[in-house]
């Protein structure tokens, strides 16, 4: 009987989607053996009904943290004591739970713990779920990146393909499907496999779109132009303001740009100043809704948008 352990020490975002889903599949199907999902304490505040559905299903349990989680959000060292503090915790609930194998909700912040030191004296295998490669932007768009970009890139890169050559690691899910084929090209022997961000289809999703639009403010005939979850600068979200003042006149009468989710304190002030803009020098209808959107409504926004960009800009000018 194999035993899980869902590890996770982030709580914003849609965490709570994956565990909902992942607990609520093994309590579905009866699978044998043991499923403990180990997150932070805030996790069961900021995400109670999947936590109460995680530990309602059969061979569940949800193991809160016990003890401080020390992750920062600012500050140079940021990333580095991130990183340390996932692989601080990471070896501690291994080493006492003892699983077959683990499955990291983000893996990016436990890179460097795989790449340096993290390693068990039993045969417990780890994949992860990889949310932000970035070394291969410059295959895509086919513009040279500067030495900064290129020395950010070979960084990351030396440190993914050691982390993916820890003798425990197995397989990395990536939400970017352009990545795949990069990783796959370090030669390593774990596996490399897209992962598409899955949206279920809650309690409610299927709330007439003309309500959600009315509730949102879309006008009425436009097209609603939906970017949800972090707001930040490297979803494309400044490239996708410029190619929106690109668009024909009319195409900007029938555009609605809909931005749902908490827009990061670095680009809060830029933001506002590019929608300001956008707003007095085309037609575009521009709405902002600066705060985590609730797991259940993200079904119903993505139901009722005409076109959705959760991910970085097509540089093209499409959006997806």
């Amino acid at each position: 009987m194999a035993h899980i352990l869902l590890f996770d020490l982030y709580t914003g975002g849609h965490h709570g989607q994956y565990v909902r889903q992942l607990a609520a599949y093994w309590g579905e199907h009866a699978l044998p053996g043991r499923l403990d999902v180990v997150v932070p304490p805030a996790f069961l505040e900021a995400h109670a009904e999947a936590a109460r559905a995680a530990q309602q299903a059969s061979g569940v349990r949800v193991l809160p943290i016990d003890g401080p989680v020390r992750l920062r959000s600012e500050g140079l060292l940021r990333l580095l004591r991130n990183d340390r503090e996932h692989g601080r915790l990471l070896r501690r609930y291994v080493e006492a739970l003892r699983p077959d194998h683990v499955l990291l909700l983000y893996f990016d912040h436990a890179q460097l713990s795989l790449a340096a030191d993290l390693r068990f004296g039993f045969p417990v295998r780890i994949s992860g779920i990889y949310f932000r490669p970035s070394f291969h932007y410059a295959q895509l768009n086919g513009a040279a990146p500067g030495a900064r970009d290129r020395l950010k890139g070979l960084r990351k890169i030396v440190q993914l393909r050691a982390a993916l050559r820890n003798r425990h690691f197995d397989t990395l899910f990536c939400l970017d499907p352009f990545a795949v084929a990069r990783v796959r090209a370090l030669n390593t022997p774990a596996q490399a496999v897209a992962l598409p961000d899955g949206i279920e289809q809650a309690a409610g999703a299927a709330t007439a779109p003309e309500q959600v639009r009315a509730r949102l403010g879309v006008a009425p005939g436009r097209r609603l132009l939906l970017l949800f979850g972090a707001l930040d600068r490297r979803k494309g979200l400044f490239e996708l303001i410029e190619a929106l003042a690109l668009l024909s006149g009319e195409a900007m009468r029938q555009a609605c740009l809909v931005l749902a989710g908490a827009v990061t304190n670095a680009d809060r002030r830029a933001l506002g100043d590019a929608l300001a803009a956008l707003q007095a020098t085309t037609p575009v209808q521009v709405l902002l809704h600066d705060a985590l959107v609730p797991d259940d409504e993200v079904p119903r926004l993505v139901g009722t948008a005409d076109a959705i960009q959760q991910d970085p800009v097509d540089l093209a000018g499409d959006v997806r």
